[in-house]
């Protein structure tokens, strides 16, 4: 796992974005909030570490909310792929930035936004194949049921604050696109 990743483990900020996410757009809407969180979580971080930091929150939710643990899994999966192959630090896209000598900032923001569209269309298919399909959530190794209770039992005033567990992942998108604000002129 990467630095960023096992901070955002560690300290909770992962759970807290979630969590935060599931206030706004509520226990019914608890897919659109992992899918969102996850996409925006996934920017400074690879997919397969994403995938590993967001699947225990995704299993802890469907503890929480009792319902659509497919959904939860496939919404962790959108998120985190869409983001992947859509923006940079990831290296598809780096590749493409190199190779069509694209401003990184530029690509970074246009990655994020167009990478909407394809989210939207991943959230349709996330739900129909939810209704098709029932998985119950199994006992995995690594992580015990009893360890995912405890983290869905976790006290929200025991996370940090909405503002600390976004700064890893706001942070690295600001200084990249600020340098390549500052450096438009240059030519």
């Amino acid at each position: 796992m990467t630095i960023i990743s096992m901070c955002l483990m560690e300290s909770g900020a992962a759970d807290k974005l979630v969590r935060r996410s599931l206030a706004y757009f509520g226990e019914r809407n608890a897919g659109i909030a992992l899918l969102l969180s996850t996409y925006i979580l996934s920017v400074p971080i690879f997919f397969d570490t994403v995938f590993m930091l967001m699947v225990p929150l995704a299993r802890a939710l469907h503890l929480r909310t009792g319902k659509d643990y497919l959904l939860f899994m496939l919404a962790v999966c959108s998120g985190g792929v869409i983001t992947h192959s859509m923006t940079i630090p990831h290296p598809g896209p780096i590749a493409v930035v190199e190779y069509l000598k694209i401003d990184v900032g530029f690509s970074l923001l246009a990655g994020i936004g167009v990478g909407l569209f394809p989210l939207v269309a991943g959230w349709f298919v996330c739900k129909w194949l939810n209704r098709r399909y029932a998985f119950p959530m199994r006992e995995t190794p690594g992580t015990t049921l009893a360890e995912l209770r405890t983290v869905a039992d976790k006290p929200e005033s025991e996370l940090p604050s909405l503002g600390w567990a976004i700064a890893p992942v706001v942070v690295p998108i600001l200084l990249i696109t600020l340098s390549s604000f500052m450096f438009i002129g240059r030519g």
